[in-house]
């Protein structure tokens, strides 16, 4: 991405930093602002940032959907990965985007494919299915998944010049690694498994674990000799221009 030294960058959903700590790198003479809804995120973007030598990023705990800490027309880029499929109005995440951005300033957004071309979420499926039977109904994380759609969302904010490319992002866990992802502390099955649990199913941790393997090995992506899962994710790279 070209941004012209002294211009500054929003990121929008920065997690632990990724895009904006790279970009920073990439972009010593441009001012990076982190942003992220949750309040656990700027330590761990500073933390990142300290140890890639970067001291061009901000971190601020801020709505996407709600940018006001920001001026209109203030960033040359707003960039967003795999952010704006999450946000529950992203119509006003959109809007502000555009708001903020100078004119002919650029948004660049990735978002996940259907989860057919996400092994990811279809390991998650299929670990569900195996764990509460086949009519385990699924509904996917992310409501939008269909390029045209999220095209026409863009398109409404006010932008222009929108394009979307396909590309194939590859995964690479030891598979102890991916099972404590998929099940430990932090997964959205967790809450599910305690309730197994307490049910009287006092081994179904260890169940599940052989499960996402099972499942794993199905689909050809375990490697068991290696104890290596290798995955490959669907995306989608949005670009567009502020009029």
């Amino acid at each position: 991405m070209s941004v012209a030294a002294g211009s500054r960058v929003l990121d929008l959903a920065s997690s632990f930093g990724r895009p904006a700590v790279p970009l920073a790198k990439e972009l010593p003479h441009v001012s990076i602002s982190a942003t992220d809804l949750s309040p656990a995120s700027a330590p761990l973007v500073h933390k990142y940032a300290a140890s890639q030598g970067v001291t061009n990023v901000i971190a601020q705990t801020v709505d996407a959907q709600d940018l006001t800490d920001f001026s209109s027309n203030s960033f040359a880029a707003v960039t967003c990965s795999y952010g704006f499929m999450f946000m529950p109005d992203l119509d006003k995440a959109l809007q502000e985007a555009n708001r903020v951005l100078q004119p002919g300033g650029l948004l660049v957004a990735t978002v996940w494919a259907e989860v057919e071309k996400c092994h990811n979420m279809q390991a998650f499926q299929g670990l569900a299915k195996a764990l509460m039977g086949p009519k385990f109904s699924f509904t996917p994380p992310w409501p939008i998944t269909d390029p045209h759609e999220l095209q026409q969302h863009i398109q409404a904010a006010n932008f222009e010049k929108v394009t979307c490319a396909e590309y194939s992002h590859n995964f690479q866990y030891p598979i102890d690694g991916f099972v404590r992802l998929l099940i430990g502390p932090h997964s959205q099955l967790k809450p599910m498994l305690d309730k197994l649990q307490a049910a009287g199913n006092n081994d179904i941790y260890q169940q599940a674990a052989q499960a996402l393997k099972d499942v794993c090995a199905t689909h050809g992506w375990l490697q068991r000799g290696a104890g290596v899962v290798h995955l490959n994710n669907t995306a989608l790279l949005f670009t567009a221009v502020k009029t």
